[in-house]
């Protein structure tokens, strides 16, 4: 992408309606220079506190294109989320999915364990939380980020792997 230019944005994304047991708001794309630590390694339930993951998705990991706050997409009907984005210049990956939630209880959580673990590791470290503190903020988080489904029919080994959100038809067009 090139600096000052100006690119429109757009994706229809939708829910698996009877797998997803949340549903979810802050969804939207980001755009990088550099391929994100979660992009990489990928995210998984099954892997749910993995220390990229935790140490990916802070405060400074917020979508350049998001869903309107408070718009949980809740039915299985495909909804375009869309806006316009001033490339910083670089930009070559974009990831997809579930950025920061800025709800104070979520910060005042994340920054409770932040001030607790940093000082026991070295910023180049990955901090490693303990298994009770990543309950307690998942919990924070759930109650404050998601929405449950009420719907939820399906279940089966290795259901609650699957994607969350389907996306299609992605596009990143220059607008001037």
């Amino acid at each position: 992408m090139k600096a000052g230019k100006t690119y429109k944005v757009s994706f229809w994304a939708k829910t698996s309606l009877e797998a997803d047991q949340y549903f979810y708001d802050n969804f939207g794309v980001r755009f990088e220079n550099h391929q994100s630590d979660v992009a990489r390694k990928g995210f998984s339930s099954k892997r749910e506190y993995s220390p990229y993951y935790w140490n990916s998705i802070t405060p400074s990991f917020t979508a350049d294109v998001a869903n309107k706050k408070g718009n949980f997409i809740t039915d299985s009907s495909w909804v375009e989320i869309s806006g316009n984005y001033t490339a910083k210049g670089g930009e070559k990956f974009l990831t997809i999915g579930l950025f920061w939630d800025d709800n104070p209880k979520i910060v005042k959580e994340w920054q409770r364990i932040n001030n607790k673990y940093s000082k026991k590791f070295k910023p180049d470290q990955i901090m490693r939380i303990s298994e009770s503190d990543k309950r307690k903020f998942s919990r924070v988080f759930i109650k404050y980020a998601l929405k449950k489904n009420p719907n939820k029919t399906i279940w089966s080994e290795g259901i609650d792997d699957a994607a969350s959100i389907l996306i299609d038809n992605v596009s990143v067009v220059a607008i001037d």
